[in-house]
């Protein structure tokens, strides 16, 4: 069995769409749902929802990698408060063009609600190349055509502002703490065994 994953932007996004029904119907919740539909990224962390959120969530309980979270030092320093901080912050780039040619190749899911990627993105200049993960990755039932466009260009190009925005800062913090994995990513998937001995070398070091 795989070490868990958690998304906290996912489970922000269920919050907020599911408060008031079903395991989501208590105040809590509603009060969560009210600060993110609010957009005040503020008020969450200083009320400390993400680790309220980590310590209610099942698969956060042991060894787990966390997604797209921390994204600013404040955010950061609130992680050190759970269960004695991070072990690494893994920061995986890639040139920006390479990134719209990804977001532009986008498709979900319906079934699964995954992002798949419908062509290779080759770069000679910046020396990438990342193979499609299509519908032959996908174990969902395709009686029906599922796939539909992914890609969020307008969202894309204000997250993608507000990362760099806030990316030096982040970086020095864990840095400063020689916790941090920066790897420049080059061909995708197959990367990942490269990703894991860096980040197993910088947490035994």
């Amino acid at each position: 069995m795989g070490i868990p994953v958690v998304d906290m932007a996912q489970i922000l996004d269920n919050v907020a769409r599911e408060a008031g029904s079903g395991e989501f119907d208590h105040p809590f919740y509603m009060k969560v749902a009210d600060m993110v539909n609010a957009g005040d990224a503020d008020a969450i962390v200083r009320d400390k929802i993400p680790l309220k959120l980590l310590r209610l969530t099942e698969a956060a309980q042991e060894g787990f990698v966390l997604l797209n979270y921390p994204c600013t030092r404040g955010e950061a320093e609130l992680m050190e408060e759970f269960k004695g901080g991070m072990n690494a912050f893994v920061h995986v780039s890639l040139p920006d063009e390479i990134l719209v040619d990804i977001e532009e190749n986008k498709m979900k899911c319906t079934d699964c609600d995954k992002m798949w990627y419908k062509n290779d993105i080759v770069s000679a200049e910046h020396g990438v190349k990342i193979d499609a993960f299509n519908r032959k990755d996908c174990h969902c039932d395709f009686s029906n055509d599922q796939f539909v466009e992914g890609s969020d260009p307008a969202n894309f190009e204000k997250e993608l502002e507000e990362y760099k925005l806030q990316k030096d800062e982040l970086l020095a913090f864990y840095n400063h703490y020689g916790l941090l994995v920066d790897y420049q990513l080059r061909t995708g998937y197959d990367d990942y065994e490269k990703i894991k001995r860096q980040i197993q070398y910088n947490i035994k070091h």
